[in-house]
């Protein structure tokens, strides 16, 4: 009896060293799994400050193409009315011409007679 107890306080017990070999394993095991967390803790981490990156790019952008539009919504309200006023000069220039081709065309007739 005594030399069985001895044994096992050796550890040579068989189920002993299975118990060791489990717990190392089990040991194992769980640094895997926190070793696992903290990379996936880091992706998440990274991955939530590309996202924040990415928010913020978009918000830029955003405000770049309304500032832009409306830039350019601008311009083409300055072309239309500036078009509208060349247009409005255009006829009145018109009907001076048409004016003095009358009377161009009186004095041609005045000089004939």
């Amino acid at each position: 009896f005594v030399s069985c107890w001895m044994s096992s306080l050796r550890g040579s017990n068989p189920l002993q060293k299975d118990r060791s070999a489990v717990l190392i394993k089990i040991d194992k095991q769980k640094q895997e799994l926190e070793s696992s967390q903290s990379a996936l803790n880091c992706r998440v981490k990274h991955l939530t400050i590309d996202r924040d990156y990415l928010e913020l790019k978009e918000t830029n952008l955003t405000n770049e193409l309304r500032v832009t539009t409306d830039d350019h919504n601008l311009q083409m309200q300055y072309q239309d009315e500036l078009l509208e006023g060349v247009q409005s000069e255009i006829k009145v220039l018109e009907e001076r011409l048409k004016k003095l081709r009358m009377q161009e065309n009186s004095i041609l007739e005045e000089k004939k007679k």
